[in-house]
């Protein structure tokens, strides 16, 4: 089917290519009825998207685990950000030269009540898939400056104190980007030399330019 798919379709003068990901579900093993083998078939063609799209998986009972465990994480993460639980953590930039900070990076941090603390690995590509990313990134960008602005505050500060926030592909890909960013600025009063945005890993592979 996938070969099938591959090959390309002339439609009004133009050659279309299409790649597709298959669930395979089989009766009687996975289910009896239709609507059972198609929302199986569904979970297993979510997992070879997940595996690098343009593949097939057949139906296993631990994808449904999976796939409950992810539509739990999923609402409890909509709630966190609505609540504002995802915190940030902040790692020092070291100088060399002197052994003194110069700056911070932002590290989003988000400790769940039940299952403890939740790797950033897992829940922003959760939020960036969703879109949730969007109100996420905006609000910790805002609280990354405030906490900057009140560093450079503090007296006896040599040389202005940076913060260093990371964006996703998915905040890139907004219009209204650069105005979140010029809003972050003006509302904290951050001067703009001591941001630093660093493009996340999933910018970079998706190429979202």
């Amino acid at each position: 089917l996938r070969a099938e798919l591959a090959t390309p379709m002339l439609i009004e003068h133009l050659s279309v290519n299409m790649g597709s990901s298959i669930g395979v579900a089989v009766a009687p093993d996975d289910g009896l009825d239709a609507d059972t083998l198609l929302r199986r078939a569904d979970v297993a063609m979510y997992s070879a998207k997940q595996r690098g799209k343009g593949r097939h998986s057949v139906f296993e009972p631990v994808m449904h685990d999976k796939a409950v465990e992810r539509l739990r994480l999923q609402t409890d993460l909509r709630g966190a950000i609505e609540n504002d639980e995802i915190t940030l953590a902040f790692q020092p930039i070291m100088t060399l030269a002197d052994g003194l900070p110069s700056g911070f990076e932002a590290l989003a941090r988000w400790t769940h009540p039940e299952l403890g603390a939740v790797s950033a690995a897992t829940f922003v590509p959760l939020a960036e898939e969703t879109g949730m990313i969007v109100a996420l990134g905006s609000r910790l960008l805002r609280v990354a400056c405030e906490h900057a602005t009140r560093w450079n505050a503090m007296p006896g500060l040599t040389a202005p104190m940076s913060i260093a926030v990371n964006l996703s592909g998915r905040q890139l890909e907004e219009a209204d980007i650069v105005q979140h960013v010029r809003d972050a600025l003006e509302v904290t009063g951050l001067a703009p030399g001591c941001l630093t945005l660093e493009i996340t890993e999933t910018a970079l592979v998706h190429n979202s330019v």
